[in-house]
């Protein structure tokens, strides 16, 4: 199998970060909110969204069901933030990752995860290529729904797994309170 695994060549590297996707006002609004996540888990020592417990729970039975039924191959995490599901998985995985926040992508990319920067409805890799992609916590974010998944099956191979979560039956009245700091956030809400 060739080891390239996009369908494309990137725009730009930046930090050794392959860029797909343009920068905009979506992109700009996901840098500021990912950076004062990032200062504030630093300080505190964990994500100021979730309880610390929750998330490391969320992340276990990811693995755990991404475990059951693919033993290895090629693994896309859509929207791997720090990286820390990815670095769960055993060493018979490579392991992807993209994202829209390069403060998060250093991060992944030092604990051994290929990363690259761009939107997900812009995926830049190849098709069919992915044994398992995993999504979580990303679809309620997503501009266009249609067309990031549409993009995500693109890459998942035949008989391939895809993993994905979502909040259920969200409030999203907090994210349309007008001192709500973001432009974006939770876009909608899944049942």
């Amino acid at each position: 199998m060739n080891n390239n695994p996009y369908n494309r060549s990137p725009k730009k590297i930046v930090a050794q970060i392959p860029v797909f996707s343009k920068r905009n006002n979506y992109t700009d609004n996901y840098k500021k909110l990912d950076r004062e996540q990032l200062i504030q888990t630093k300080k505190i020592g964990e994500n100021p969204w979730i309880k610390e417990t929750l998330w490391q729970e969320m992340e276990k039975s990811t693995l755990n069901l991404a475990l059951k039924y693919c033993k290895s191959g090629q693994v896309l995490d859509v929207g791997v933030g720090l990286g820390r599901l990815l670095t769960m998985f055993p060493a018979d995985f490579k392991k992807y990752g993209i994202d829209i926040s390069f403060d998060f992508l250093k991060e992944a990319q030092k604990k051994n995860i290929e990363v690259c920067y761009g939107l997900v409805e812009e995926l830049p890799y190849k098709k069919e290529y992915f044994d398992l992609v995993i999504c979580t916590d990303v679809l309620e974010h997503v501009l266009d729904l249609n067309q990031t998944i549409k993009q995500i099956l693109r890459v998942l191979k035949k008989g391939g797994m895809l993993i994905i979560r979502t909040p259920y039956k969200e409030d999203l009245s907090p994210y349309l309170d007008k001192k709500y700091p973001y432009q974006y956030a939770h876009l909608r809400n899944f049942d």
